[in-house]
């Protein structure tokens, strides 16, 4: 629409990234021995889903679930209470559905991406 003099504009409403590259933050949980110690906030990331093992069948591959995610948040003190912790990724909008299943069953292990 047109913009008149004086009108304020939402920031998200200026981008030239097309709406299937935005980004979405998700939160997830992990367990602390499946990220690497020294990670740092802002570092590129793979994530994987590695399947539960059930003993009846033969052992799945793991798999890549989200290629080129970013780290954002990482909440250690989670992991003195248990071996979960949390992280907030970054990861585009159209891989948040694909993250989100990789929740629902086996784990998710973090990779440092490696460009």
């Amino acid at each position: 629409h047109s913009i008149r003099k004086g009108e304020l504009i939402p920031t998200s409403s200026v981008s030239d990234t097309p709406s299937g590259l935005k980004s979405g933050q998700v939160p997830i949980s992990i367990r602390a021995s499946d990220l690497p110690e020294d990670i740092e906030l802002g570092e590129a990331i793979n994530i994987y889903w590695v399947p539960e093992a059930t003993g009846i069948e033969e052992p799945q591959m793991p798999e890549l679930a989200i290629s080129g995610a970013f780290l954002n948040s990482i909440n250690r003190k989670a992991a003195n209470f248990g071996s979960e912790i949390s992280l907030t990724v970054s990861v585009q909008n159209s891989e948040i559905f694909a993250l989100l299943k990789a929740t629902a069953s086996g784990r998710l292990v973090i990779v440092r991406s490696n460009g």
